[in-house]
């Protein structure tokens, strides 16, 4: 796989009483994470290879992530 798009949407259980409208988590920090995770699970070379990155927090019922990879 040469260069790659990706994009995430991390997802948390919204808490009793929000502080925010969106989880207070740095986002950047979720993606370096989950990039790193791609490449040590051998789905991507190196994520120095992702040329266009798109990531959206939110709270939903369902928590977890979701990631598109898509060739660039």
């Amino acid at each position: 796989l040469g260069g790659f798009r990706a994009s995430l949407t991390f997802r948390f259980k919204r808490p009793a009483k929000p502080v925010r409208d969106y989880p207070p988590i740095d986002i950047d920090k979720l993606c370096r994470s989950n990039l790193d995770g791609m490449v040590s699970g051998g789905i991507v070379e190196d994520d120095r290879h992702c040329v266009y990155l798109t990531a959206k927090k939110e709270y939903h019922e369902h928590p977890g992530v979701i990631i598109r990879i898509d060739p660039a």
